[in-house]
């Protein structure tokens, strides 16, 4: 519940993105990814708040510097059959990838 009241909060809003992507929230939902492997809800809401704080440009750079592409592999791996998982997760990879400029 806490990763989807993040992603609800981040969605389509700048100024929250920019609010809540400091590097405490951006941990509670690794914490919580590493904590609930096995969950594939917590999983894929963790993903979809992370890939909305990778949106954000500014964000990008905390995301992508705090260790979250092996939690977003290990989720990966965990749930292969899990396609709203693997999509989600994609989409925080792709986020990752690109490039500010």
């Amino acid at each position: 519940e806490a990763c989807r009241a993040l992603c609800n909060l981040t969605h389509n809003s700048a100024m929250n993105k920019i609010k809540f992507s400091g590097d405490e929230y951006i941990q509670v939902i690794i914490s919580a990814m590493k904590k609930h492997i096995d969950i594939v809800a917590v999983q894929e809401e963790a993903c979809r708040a992370l890939s909305n704080f990778a949106a954000n440009n500014r964000s990008q750079f905390l995301t992508s510097s705090k260790g979250i592409v092996p939690v977003i592999i290990c989720a990966m791996v965990t749930h292969v059959t899990q396609e709203k998982l693997q999509n989600e997760a994609c989409k925080v990879l792709y986020s990752l990838s690109l490039d500010d400029e």
